[in-house]
């Protein structure tokens, strides 16, 4: 099972970065964080919904493409508040999202130990979703405040 989970996440990032090629040219970063991040939220639904292999697989394939989406904008936008310190910008950034993976770990372990996975699943969902929210608004307030520099 954590082979085909592997697989469909691998894939979900190939696809999604393919897909994130023709994005990018046609979208703003701040739509590209919140359209990754709702693909991100919708990863969540099979899984909360209806758990079983099937649906843990569909899931690790979303959150493969919003990761590909929506995490490779969110770290382009954290380069870009920074440029001259673009390597430690970096190591936050992924600081940041390993340590929070660390910590929704930690909080959900008892329910995995139950194998309460459609709830873990449903945490992540609504997480999901303040995330996206708090992402999105965040990043078009700070555009506004920091317009691209004309050509």
């Amino acid at each position: 099972m954590a082979g085909a989970l592997g697989c469909a996440f691998a894939l979900g990032v190939i696809l999604g970065a393919r897909l994130m090629r023709k994005l990018v040219a046609r979208f703003s970063r701040t739509w590209l964080i919140g359209g990754g991040g709702l693909l991100l939220s919708v990863a969540f639904l099979p899984s909360a919904l209806f758990p079983s292999p099937a649906s843990y697989t569909v899931t690790a394939f979303f959150l493969g493409a919003a990761n590909a989406i929506m995490h490779s904008s969110m770290q382009g936008w954290a380069t870009d508040i920074s440029p001259d310190a673009r390597a430690t910008t970096v190591s936050l950034f992924v600081f940041a999202l390993f340590a929070g993976a660390s910590v929704a770990t930690y909080l959900t372990a008892d329910l995995a130990q139950h194998a309460q996975y459609g709830q873990i699943f449903g945490i992540g969902l609504v997480l999901s979703f303040a995330l996206v929210l708090l992402a999105t608004g965040t990043h078009a307030l700070w555009r506004r405040k920091n317009p691209p520099a004309s050509l």
